[in-house]
């Protein structure tokens, strides 16, 4: 698991090309690689701990490779429980509580797959996306898939606790 990332564009051309190139060589024997989606949202400059204002969303680096398993975050929102489960989830995020925001967008530079085709323009017909300046659904889009990452419980030291991300 892949737990750092950072904005695409701090990787030189080059940079990005050796790692795709060893990402991939990776895939070819068999290792499957999972990259954290990023911590505060899509955007860049900020702590993610207020809304941004930006022209286009930042990638993080490397979840938008297309040789790893992009993995973002989701919460349990409510206190509505069926069958011992909660009802309703959504992405992370500051707004609701948690105290990282889930990442997930478009790459600026790694071509889309294939495969993404038919979920991305479910997406983009729903009619509920940002303005389409801010992204460019030509290139790879990320989480894959997401996994509850606000108060998530867990037991350390023999203590009852929840955490949010990672422990």
């Amino acid at each position: 698991m892949v737990r750092y990332g950072s904005d695409e564009i701090n990787f030189q051309d080059a940079e990005l090309e050796e790692i795709e190139n060893n990402l991939m060589m990776l895939g070819v024997h068999g290792v499957t690689i999972l990259a954290a989606s990023g911590d505060h949202g899509a955007f860049t400059g900020g702590t993610g701990t207020e809304e941004a204002v930006c022209s286009s969303f930042e990638p993080n680096y490397p979840a938008s490779s297309q040789y790893v398993t992009a993995v973002g975050a989701t919460q349990l929102l409510g206190n509505q429980v069926e069958a011992g489960c909660m009802v309703t989830e959504a992405v992370c995020s500051h707004l609701t509580g948690a105290l990282i925001t889930g990442g997930g967008g478009f790459s600026k530079r790694v071509s889309s797959l294939p495969e993404q085709a038919a979920a991305v323009k479910g997406w983009v017909d729903e009619g509920k996306t940002p303005p389409s300046s801010m992204f460019d659904v030509t290139k790879r889009a990320y989480p894959d898939i997401s996994l509850v990452g606000h108060n998530l419980f867990v037991v350390v030291n023999q203590t009852d606790t929840t955490i949010d991300g990672r422990p």
